[in-house]
């Protein structure tokens, strides 16, 4: 790819911006783009900041988006949404305002959904294998323990599991 003629800064901001427009994009990731198309890092950033000046970078518009988008459709918890932010490289204040988002009652039914859904696989095991499957499930998935121990010792009881307690 680096064989062909470079880009220019104006081609690259027509492209960039075409980019946009069709999604929310990381400005990190934009300036990455931008740098595999040929530009060198001091046109980027230009480029970069002219998306910016014309709005069609945001980093709270990205993070909000992210964060719906990873909520929803793949079931993320914060720790993991937040994790995936910051290897984004936007700053700390808008991952956590954009963490607000999330309603803090969709948070615990969409956990409580995915450890129902986990633990019908795991018929048969041990109380404790089950337990610690669990836990595991729900950390992998990026939940906070103080959410998540609740929410699995629920969802074994409801599952027939006799948890004795410790």
């Amino acid at each position: 790819m680096n064989a062909k003629k470079p880009i220019t800064i104006e081609a690259a901001l027509h492209r960039a911006a075409a980019l946009c427009s069709r999604g929310e994009q990381a400005p990190a990731d934009v300036h990455d783009k931008l740098m595999r198309w040929g530009l060198n890092a001091t046109d980027a950033h230009q480029v970069v900041t002219r998306l910016r000046t014309e709005n069609f970078l945001s980093d709270e518009r990205f993070a909000v988006a992210f964060v719906r988008d990873k909520f929803r459709f793949n079931g993320w918890g914060r720790i993991k949404i937040a994790f995936m932010l910051r290897q984004k490289q936007l700053p700390a204040a808008v991952i956590d305002d954009a963490l607000q988002q999330i309603d803090a009652e969709e948070y615990r039914t969409t956990l409580d959904r995915l450890l129902q859904s986990r633990v019908r696989s795991l018929a048969g095991r041990p109380d404790e294998a089950a337990r610690a499957s669990l836990l595991r499930f729900a950390a992998g998935r990026g939940f906070e323990p103080a959410v998540f121990y609740p929410a699995v010792d629920c969802a074994l009881r409801q599952a027939g599991y006799g948890q004795s307690e410790e």
